[in-house]
Parts: C-alpha cells; structure tokens; sequence
C-alpha cells in the first residue's frame, strides 16, 4: 500500500512537471508558426511576379508547373531564368489596356535580357 501511494504521488509529479515545461516552453515562445506548403509559396511567387511584370507573364501557368515540379525550384523574379517561359510578349499586343504603352512595357521586359 506504502509502496502504490509512492508511486502515484511521484508519477503525479513528473505529470506536472512535465506539463510546467510545456506551459512554459509555449508561453515564452508562442504557438509555432505553421510553415507555408509548396503549393502557397509557388501561388505566392507566381503572383508576385504577375504584379511586377504585369499581362505578359502567364502567372496561371507558372503555378502549375510549380506546383506539378518536384526539383525545388521556385519561380523568381529576379531571375529570369526562371521565368522566362511564361513571358508572353505577344499578348501585350492583345490584352494591352487603351493608355498603356505597349513599348515601354516591353522595354522593360525585355531589359531582363531573355
């Protein structure tokens, strides 16, 4: 009888102790951050990059062979060699809004030497 009350009262305070620890550990660090999927970080760069370039860089696309990719290789802007097969200067001809310079557009595009 001695023996089982030990037991109890010493697993009762390792239980707790470990649980002190957990308190303290997620208080002072906060909830973990969840890290963002492969999926969200291609959408993401894709769209960024659709923001920056504008019309002529087909961000739809790019998200899908980012996502269906398995290399790791994440579309960037600064890179044009990452992008370069979803430029499409063609459809700034088509789908280029009335006001807008369709050359200085394509100046700028075309100064990332592709």
């Amino acid at each position: 009888m001695k023996f089982a009350l030990q037991l109890a009262f010493y697993g009762g305070c390792l239980i707790s102790l470990f649980a002190l620890a957990e308190a303290r550990s997620t208080a002072v660090s906060g909830p973990r951050a969840k890290r963002p999927t492969m999926m969200a970080r291609c959408i993401v760069n894709c769209a960024q990059c659709h923001d920056i370039i504008g019309f002529a860089f087909d961000h739809i696309r790019c998200s899908r062979d980012c996502i269906q990719r398995k290399d790791g290789v994440m579309p960037d802007c600064a890179n044009p060699s990452t992008i370069r097969n979803y430029l499409n200067f063609n459809a700034m001809q088509v789908l280029a809004p009335s006001g807008k310079s369709i050359a200085s557009q394509r100046d700028r595009l075309t100064s990332f030497n592709v």
